[in-house]
């Protein structure tokens, strides 16, 4: 950390006064502990202009909170874990990726689904484009029987229709 080059040697003596306990503490204050779901934080992300936080978990929910701390959406539908958020950079719209193949897009605002992509695999990412105008989002898909492969699909925002597909994307 920042003091921590001040440390005495293992062979002085240490000189140091109460306002080096109280500097240290005063550096490692914890704010505050986001308490509401009911399994491990996998993903988070601030929007546009931080004033709200979503988090995705294990438990299959995201939840949208003020910055301080209060929760202002618990967000339902996704059947398994959420693993990846984006907020669009275009408004208060919140993409989120389940591994149970779905990416959800949520208003911020009003808690609500707005729309919903269904995917041949397990959804591992999503990523706004910085015009808001299109969604990218990763999926892991089996491609015959014996093979599976990771696969990059583009959302047109607002129609959310499938615009394009790269993939396989397994490094050959």
């Amino acid at each position: 950390g920042l003091l921590e080059k001040w440390l005495p040697e293992n062979t002085l003596a240490d000189r140091r006064g109460w306002e080096w306990a109280y500097l240290r503490s005063l550096l490692n204050q914890e704010i505050g502990t986001l308490q509401g779901h009911g399994g491990p934080v996998l993903a988070v992300d601030w929007n546009g202009d931080g004033s709200k936080l979503a988090s995705a978990s294990e438990d299959k929910t995201v939840r949208i909170w003020s910055p301080e701390g209060r929760v202002l959406h618990s967000l339902v539908g996704h059947q398994r874990r959420v693993v990846s958020l984006d907020w669009s950079p275009a408004g208060p719209l919140l993409a989120s990726a389940s591994h149970d193949g779905t990416v959800r897009v949520w208003d911020g605002d009003r808690g609500e689904t707005v729309a919903e992509m269904r995917l041949a695999g397990p959804a591992d990412a999503v990523c706004w484009r910085s015009t808001g105008e299109q969604l990218a989002t990763l999926s892991f898909e089996k491609i015959d029987a014996e093979r599976s492969s990771s696969f990059v699909a583009i959302w047109s925002a607002g129609d959310w229709k499938r615009k394009m597909v790269l993939g396989p994307l397994d490094g050959r």
